[in-house]
């Protein structure tokens, strides 16, 4: 029997993939969709229990009855505002239904400070479960349908739980990046131990977690200057424990940028009205001339000029585009070059041609 993840509010959904973040479009923590709110309130996507409140009030956890762990994690490197525009209405343990308040921000505030508002909402055991499809590239409103989960096995331990027995090697280390263990440091600890054939469990603040789960080394709230003892339950996980301490000292590698974690991020620096301000799309150093792009009044006539008509509109537009295209590809520099071959091959690929064409 498949779960139902709904929207936890409207805004236009996209695939995980289009995150700007590496650690969840390429899957780190586990598969979902990500979602660019227009609303300050996060409600429930399914019936269940709160097993995770982000210590930075950004990110929260729900295990669903059938023992699915969904997470919600409000825009990207929002853990470096340490709580600053959220307010959550909800504690670790509490029973939700889908459509409870779980949290509000302040849109217009996080919209001036975090590098994005996309929104992953992921399925983070994805060993026990997978999903059926998930409806993207539209607007969904709060409450409308994500995607579907169907469960792989039955039964067994819950992902989160600490193993069983006393542990036989271990090794101590502090946590000396200074957001702990928040979503991306987790999810690379919990790769690293998917991909070891033994069970390896994290202990701090006098409770215990599989390494394997990103939600529950969350749950922990690991804090900058917290020590964390990695535990292992046979000999031979000495080798794994000590890739995970090695990650941990080295945290700093998947901090968030910094300009998340500063007091006064660009947006707000100055009150001179002719500087244009943004956010950063892919963190990094460009140089080159700058050019004010206008919105352009466009036309469009909704009704269309008919099947044929439109379809005769559509290949005439990828001629013209394919013939600039086509232009660059062997006049401009090799660098420009390459990218013009690739929009070539994006113009004729079969299956935007084959959605436009089934759209229209």
């Amino acid at each position: 029997m498949s779960l139902t993840i709904r929207a936890p509010f409207a805004g236009w959904c996209v695939p995980l993939s289009e995150i700007p973040d590496a650690a969840f479009a390429q899957g780190m923590l586990g598969d979902g969709v990500g979602l660019d709110p227009v609303g300050n309130e996060l409600r429930s996507p399914c019936d269940g229990e709160v097993i995770s409140v982000a210590a930075s009030r950004h990110a929260l956890a729900l295990r669903a009855a059938n023992g699915a762990e969904i997470l919600v994690h409000v825009g990207v490197d929002t853990v470096g505002l340490a709580g600053e525009g959220f307010n959550v209405h909800v504690r670790k343990g509490d029973r939700v239904h889908a459509g409870d308040l779980l949290l509000t921000f302040d849109l217009v505030l996080l919209a001036r400070k975090a590098p994005s508002l996309m929104t992953p909402v992921i399925l983070t055991n994805a060993d026990r479960f997978r999903i059926l499809q998930s409806r993207t590239r539209r607007m969904v409103a709060s409450g409308e349908a994500l995607f579907e989960i169907e469960q792989l096995a039955a039964g067994g331990t819950a992902e989160g739980e600490p193993a069983a027995g006393e542990a036989v090697v271990s090794e101590a280390v502090v946590v000396d990046h200074a957001h702990g263990i928040h979503a991306r440091p987790a999810a690379l600890i919990a790769r690293i131990a998917k991909s070891l054939p033994y069970e390896i469990e994290l202990r701090a603040r006098g409770r215990g977690a599989r390494a394997r789960s990103t939600v529950a080394l969350m749950s922990l709230g690991i804090r900058g200057g917290d020590e964390v003892v990695i535990a292992g339950f046979e000999p031979a996980a000495a080798e794994g424990i000590a890739a995970i301490a090695r990650a941990i000292r080295n945290l700093e590698f998947v901090a968030p940028h910094p300009e998340a974690a500063t007091a006064e991020p660009r947006a707000s620096r100055g009150d001179d009205p002719s500087r244009l301000h943004g956010v950063v799309a892919n963190p990094g150093l460009a140089m080159g001339p700058v050019f004010f792009l206008p919105v352009a009044d466009v036309q469009v006539n909704e009704m269309g000029r008919g099947m044929t008509g439109e379809r005769l509109a559509f290949d005439r537009a990828r001629d013209t585009v394919r013939a600039r295209l086509t232009r660059l590809a062997t006049s401009g520099p090799p660098t420009v070059r390459e990218i013009m071959a690739a929009h070539l091959e994006l113009l004729d690929d079969p299956d935007l041609v084959d959605a436009a064409r089934e759209a229209i």
